[in-house]
């Protein structure tokens, strides 16, 4: 489960090398047979059924979270709303806890 941060101005993850580390992160879990998912924004993490994701990424942020007065609530999810759904997808997706 891993949950933070991301340049707002792309669409993909970008690297010097071009590689898209989300995409690859995304086919190795599908290559062993988990659902994966990977969300940028605070709507999307809330519409992740936890029932039905093994894996969770998810990048919200350029260079830190903002703090809980200054976010935008549709964009920027809260602490509080990361670690619930880390947790749900933990008891009920069957995800690895462990990272």
């Amino acid at each position: 489960m891993q949950l933070g941060n991301y340049t707002e101005t792309f669409d993909e993850c970008f690297r010097s090398d071009g590689v898209d580390l989300t995409e690859r992160w995304l086919r190795q879990k599908e290559s062993e047979g988990a659902s994966a998912r990977f969300v940028m924004k605070a709507s999307d993490l809330r519409l992740v059924d936890v029932e039905e994701t093994d894996y969770l990424l998810g990048l919200f942020g350029e260079s830190h979270m903002q703090y809980d007065y200054e976010r935008e609530e549709w964009r920027d999810p809260s602490i509080s709303e990361m670690v619930q759904k880390a947790v749900q997808v933990c008891v009920w997706g069957g995800g690895d806890c462990t990272g």
